[in-house]
């Protein structure tokens, strides 16, 4: 998957997970999200590492880290018990839970777009 999909999907994703986006003076694409990282910041005079949360797609990982992808996984299990098979395709959740148990990350990642995809459509 070449980059522009992923930060295409990254961006999907994070509206998936109904992360707020910009601030009002500055927008700047970046969403506010739960996960904390040491960035490089350059502001005026001063630069150093700091502790951020706010992301842009470009920097968001679900592709490769569990660790943010395993909580969109977690919601996807919530809305499926939550809304039945009303809202769901069961094959789709079955593809999520199959490359999740066998580790795969981007299989998982690409099952888990199909799903938010599908989702979204029936919202």
């Amino acid at each position: 998957m070449d980059q522009q999909l992923i930060n295409k999907t990254n961006e999907l994703i994070a509206k998936f997970m109904e992360w707020k986006t910009g601030m009002s003076w500055l927008d700047d694409g970046e969403f506010e999200t739960p996960h904390s990282q040491q960035k490089w910041i350059e502001s005026g005079i001063s630069c150093g590492w700091e502790s951020v949360k706010d992301f842009t797609p470009e920097e968001m990982l679900f592709n490769s880290s569990w660790d943010w992808l395993m909580p969109v996984v977690e919601k996807i299990n919530t809305l499926y018990v939550t809304d039945g098979e009303e809202f769901t395709s069961p094959l789709l959740i079955a593809d999520i839970h199959k490359y999740v148990a066998n580790v795969k990350i981007e299989e998982a990642f690409k099952a888990v777009i199909a799903y938010i995809k599908f989702w979204t459509v029936r919202q």
